[in-house]
């Protein structure tokens, strides 16, 4: 979770890669973020998690959509959220 001043897409990433250089690569990290409505930003968003995906396999990035059409699809697709994630014991 980073916190602070708001900062573009791609400084955010790079603020991400610092984090997760920092952090152990022999587990999973899940991130979640939801998408910002605005194509032109939404595309500069989507490159700079997809570029933080290819620098780091163990990140599992999830993108929350607010788009109704999207909601369903996915809840039609792939259930119960709760389901995709690893059991906790």
């Amino acid at each position: 979770n980073i916190s602070g001043p708001k900062v573009s897409p791609a400084k955010a990433a790079e603020h991400a890669a610092i984090e997760l250089g920092l952090a152990s690569r022999t587990g999973r990290y899940y991130v979640n973020c939801r998408l910002p409505a605005d194509h032109p930003v939404r595309q500069e968003f989507e490159d700079a998690l997809a570029e933080l995906a290819r620098k780091y396999p163990p990140l599992v990035i999830l993108k929350l959509s607010g788009d109704d059409d999207v909601i369903k699809q996915e809840r039609l697709t792939y259930g119960d959220f709760k389901e995709l994630l690893p059991k906790v014991e």
